[in-house]
């Protein structure tokens, strides 16, 4: 190359690259400051609870329905993955699914097999996942499903790297319905850690999903809740259609028909694994009556949310004496311990949580927020139980009195308050508030209740184990780094 005026050298060209290079950490950490600064501080600005929400909330719930809505408890990890296929089965001409968490493991594909089973029958599928699991949602996973012509799927708030302000608003709720006749609802994820026995996850987590039959299709009920819910939802604008495969059509039919090879060969192993779940339902037989369910949910709209979930629960424990709480986890705020506090005093009702020991329990931050919070749980007047099982639990139910029982998504945490979608189901049935307060008194006698002075008096059933040295010096440096961003969590 010959140098001259006004030519570039082989000597500028490497000084520009260089001067490129030296400015990429640059540009990672201010992307990272950004990252930081979107995550963090937008939702601080807490959304306000709509203007008259209390008078709309007692309108609904002294509005007219369904009393022959019959209900059915799912509590067990087999019984979970045999009651979605006995559904997908059974399903005629529609399926829709909301789900958080939908992994391409044996849990996930195996159902998947089911779902397309169900569309190879000519029923139509509608599936809505969560964008927060890059690994499935990035994955040609999803694209491969849409690919069948009786399934379509979308995506709630897909992980965009530039609007990370975006990425805290998450779909949270967990439901299928099917035919317009039958649904499921809770808290269970669709993957190998919440259903089934798949030696690809070890672990598993207790969880509950409740299942609503409503014979009469012409009645207002709570399944029509749950698919105007859905509705809402799937028409959203940050709700995302999958992208093809590839613009390869002859490539993405061999992909696909490899996936269709692949998810025959599972359904058939479904079918000799339980053939009682391709059966009919006698539903009247399987389930329990109830006088009324009803469906508390809040906004689908990806963004700062009222809390409104959190205040319409508090409005049905108000009503109660006799009141337990089982969440996860317990990360609150100041308000909503006086909130607490007011239930046990003012309203004279007597609340117990039920929740994960700092020993056993799945989620770290939680396990934190647990050994930090006792004094605070137990100045609300409140008992305090730590599961001490064999299986960290995932449930979240209410039980109010000896009548009420709340069952869903909503754990006592800020996402939920503030941030995340979430349902719950409010059923009066004396039957099933029967059955779950006896599975409430065997997981107490498998805890220990922590008492006001520190003490702990350990359950029949406990564990009698208390936390070692090093993982308590682990979660308090736990505490110490998140406590800043205790509101995202």
């Amino acid at each position: 190359m010959r140098s001259g005026e006004g030519m570039l050298t082989f000597k500028d060209l490497l000084n520009f690259l260089q001067m490129i290079i030296s400015w990429i950490p640059r540009i990672i950490g201010y992307y990272l400051l950004f990252l930081a600064i979107a995550l963090i501080v937008p939702p601080l600005f807490k959304a306000a609870m709509p203007e008259n929400w209390l008078e709309r909330d007692r309108e609904l719930a002294a509005a007219p329905m369904s009393d022959r809505e019959r209900v059915m408890s799912i509590d067990d990890i087999h019984d979970a993955e045999f009651w979605r296929y006995r559904l997908l089965t059974q399903a005629e001409e529609t399926v829709d699914m909301a789900i958080f968490s939908y992994r391409d493991d044996m849990g996930g594909i195996t159902f998947t097999s089911a779902l397309m089973d169900a569309a190879d029958r000519g029923v139509k599928v509608r599936l809505l996942v969560d964008g927060i699991n890059l690994k499935t949602v990035g994955s040609e996973y999803f694209s491969l499903i849409d690919n069948h012509p009786n399934i379509e799927v979308r995506i709630y708030n897909p992980i965009r790297f530039f609007k990370p302000w975006t990425f805290n608003y998450r779909l949270h709720d967990k439901f299928i319905v099917v035919d317009d006749q039958v649904y499921m609802l809770g808290g269970r994820n669709q993957n190998s850690l919440f259903i089934g026995d798949y030696d690809d996850e070890p672990k598993k987590n207790q969880d509950r999903d409740l299942i609503v039959y409503e014979g009469d299709k012409h009645t207002r009920n709570s399944l029509m809740q749950v698919e105007d819910y859905f509705e809402e939802i799937w028409n959203l604008d940050k709700v995302k259609k999958v992208k093809p495969l590839s613009k390869d059509r002859e490539k993405d039919l061999k992909q696909y028909r490899d996936f269709e090879e692949r998810t025959g060969e599972l359904q058939r192993q479904l079918k000799e694994k339980m053939p009682d779940a391709f059966r009919e339902t006698d539903w009247v037989a399987e389930t329990l009556p109830s006088r009324r369910v009803e469906l508390i949910r809040g906004s689908g709209k990806a963004g700062n949310k009222p809390p409104l979930v959190y205040r319409r629960l508090l409005e049905r424990m108000k009503k109660g004496k006799d009141i337990i709480v089982e969440t996860p986890y317990i990360i609150l705020n100041k308000g909503h311990y006086e909130d607490f506090s007011d239930l046990n005093e003012a309203y004279g009702a007597h609340v117990s949580y039920l929740t994960n020991s700092p020993e056993y329990g799945a989620n770290i931050v939680g396990n934190a927020e647990e050994l930090f919070n006792r004094k605070a749980i137990l100045r609300t007047g409140s008992d305090l139980y730590e599961y001490m099982g064999a299986q960290s639990q995932h449930t979240k139910t209410i039980l109010i009195d000896d009548e009420i029982s709340l069952v869903g998504t909503f754990n006592y945490d800020m996402r939920s308050i503030y941030l995340d979608t979430e349902s719950m189901l409010c059923v009066d049935s004396p039957e099933l508030n029967a059955e779950l307060r006896e599975q409430m008194r065997e997981k107490m006698d498998a805890s220990r209740q922590v008492l006001p002075g520190g003490e702990m008096e350990y359950g029949p059933d406990a564990r009698k184990e208390s936390l070692s040295t090093p993982k308590s010096v682990f979660l308090k440096g736990v505490h110490f780094l998140t406590y800043p961003f205790r509101h995202l969590l």
